[in-house]
């Protein structure tokens, strides 16, 4: 696992290329890094003056490893080096990522709302 720096964003050629070119600005942004490439990613997609919400993102043949839970954990870490509140949202029906958030200790914002 490690953080996305410039040194070593190359590593999301192939997987997640839009952090080619914005990873600057989702940091703090961990992956952990598998074949050669990053394979699960937590960045910082929604940022406020005391808190940031979770992004979090694994390969479909790289899931169920723990790799989301080791990502968001690692994150919340480096967010709270900041002096900021790790806090993630989700949709409701998500309960992987709401587990993955319960594990690692992060707030939990809010959840989709969906009205009939």
């Amino acid at each position: 696992m490690a953080r996305v720096t410039e040194a070593n964003v190359h590593l999301a050629a192939n997987t997640f290329t839009w952090l080619l070119e914005e990873y600057k600005e989702y940091q703090p942004c961990v992956a952990v890094i598998e074949d050669d490439q990053f394979v699960s990613i937590c960045h910082s997609p929604y940022i406020s003056p005391k808190a940031h919400i979770a992004g979090v993102d694994t390969l479909e043949g790289y899931r169920r490893r723990g790799y989301a839970t080791a990502v968001a954990s690692e994150w919340g870490v480096a967010v709270r080096e900041l002096g900021q509140i790790p806090i993630y949202s989700t949709g409701l029906d998500n309960v992987a990522s709401q587990g993955v958030a319960g594990k690692v200790g992060l707030v939990h914002y809010n959840s989709d709302h969906h009205f009939r």
